[in-house]
This record gives structure tokens, sequence and C-alpha cells, in this order.
């Protein structure tokens, strides 16, 4: 019954398949690499060259049928500097990706980041720590959470900081209305993601943002 309740709900009014309408107006020039892309990230394809990197080969399988994206690599996100040269994409984008690490992994994974890119880092994260319920680790146990972010350290590492997907007081793995209710909970995130988006600290996700270059 869930299932068919949300069928008939309509496709643009699902928050999940509104990503690329937050991201497409931060982006920057013309090329994009899409970090821990898995099986392929709900991107604006047709607004940069995108490529994308991960180390579950299954799921890059998955993406290269899916298609979008202009090359694929399998390899662990920590080593990106092993694999991307600096300053070798306009837009490098990690989206939930770096709270599948402890804390000084993903603080170096960030700054290699910020290597990669000419001009600008895009982060979409959890807001603080959101265990993984455990199937959703039988298939990928990559997918883990390992640390929780806040505005205030995504701000301390120079980010502009947005509320993204929804009062997270709807969001938890323990929240009934999510475990039960499949269309409500949607509906509920798409409503009150205007208001959290100004006020970070009450959203699910955070949205992050930085320059870093002069190119704005």
């Amino acid at each position: 019954m869930r299932k068919l309740i949300v069928n008939r709900l309509p496709r643009r009014a699902l928050l999940w398949e509104r990503s690329a309408d937050a991201i497409t107006p931060l982006l920057r020039g013309q090329t994009g690499l899409d970090l821990g892309c898995g099986a392929g990230s709900r991107l604006p394809f047709d607004r940069l060259r995108w490529y994308g990197l991960d180390q579950h080969l299954p799921s890059l399988a998955r993406a290269r049928r899916r298609g979008g994206y202009r090359g694929l690599v399998c390899a662990d996100v920590r080593h990106l500097a092993r694999v991307v040269r600096p300053s070798a994409v306009d837009v490098v984008v990690a989206l939930d990706v770096v709270e599948h690490f402890d804390k000084s992994d993903g603080l170096a994974l960030i700054e290699g980041m910020e290597r990669v890119a000419r001009r600008r880092v895009i982060l979409v994260t959890p807001n603080g720590l959101v265990p993984q319920e455990p199937s959703t680790l039988e298939h990928n146990p990559w997918m883990a959470h390992r640390s929780g972010w806040t505005v205030e350290e995504l701000r301390g590492l120079g980010y502009r900081v947005r509320g993204y997907s929804g009062w997270k007081g709807c969001a938890g793995p323990g929240c009934w209305i999510r475990t039960n209710v499949d269309a409500l909970f949607q509906l509920l995130m798409t409503l009150t993601q205007p208001f959290v988006d100004s006020r970070p600290h009450l959203a699910f996700h955070l949205l992050a943002w930085k320059d870093v270059d002069s190119a704005g």
C-alpha cells in the first residue's frame, strides 16, 4: 500500500527527485567530479561534463548503465591525490560521502577535494551523526556512517552552509512516519525544506560550498 501511495505522487513533488535543483545554481565552469558517486547521483548532467569516482565496483557498473558520466574511475576517495591531479576539474562534489569516514579521514578528504577543484567544492552531509540502518549495509558495507558534521564545523573550514532535505525531526532512522508512511514522510520533508533552508541547524542535511580561487 505504501508503494502504491508513493507512486501516485507527482515525481517533481518529491525531494529526492529535486536534488539537482539545489546543486545547479552552485555550479561553476564546465567540468565536475562526483566523489563517491555510487550507482549514480541525481546531478544536472546537462550542466557540466561529469566524471565519477567510487571504490565499489558493482555500483560503478550500475552507474555506467544509467549513463550521464563522461568517465568512471574505481578508486578509494581517500587516495584522491594518487588518481586526480591538482586543479583538474572546475567543481568537485561529495554528496553523502564525508560521513562514511572518521573525522580525520573526512578532513583529509575535504582538503584533497579543495586541491583537485579549480573553482568550487560542494558537500552534502547529514546534520550530525546519523547511524545507518543494518539493511542499508547488507550490499555495501562502505555505507556505514562513521562521523557526523555540524554547521559550525563546516563554517570553521570556510564553507557557506544551507539546510537541505527538510526538517531533521522527520528524518531520523527511528522516526515512525519515515518507517511506516513513506508518502507522508517525503511530503513533510519537501514541505519543510523552505523553512530550514536558512536555518541549517534544523535541517536533516547540510548543503555546503566553498570557493577555492578568486573566480567566485
